[in-house]
């Protein structure tokens, strides 16, 4: 469980013979937001491991124009 979490489930608006919607709705956002940042963290490693261009590309292919004399 996140800190902000365990901060909610101790929180005394969470509990009235049982969860209030206070902590339905806290539960809902935390579990959004784990789910959507792992979604994210997927993608920019799966991004990064499929090897697109590169800045220092960039610069080879400028320096070779400037080497070149055009």
């Amino acid at each position: 469980m996140s800190g902000f979490l365990r901060n909610i489930w101790k929180d005394d608006r969470s509990w009235d013979d049982g969860p209030t919607s206070f902590f339905t709705v806290h539960l809902v956002l935390t579990v959004a937001s784990l789910a959507i940042g792992s979604v994210v963290g997927w993608l920019g490693i799966r991004g990064t491991r499929a090897g697109g261009p590169r800045a220092t590309d960039d610069v080879a292919s400028s320096d070779q124009l400037i080497n070149s004399g055009r």
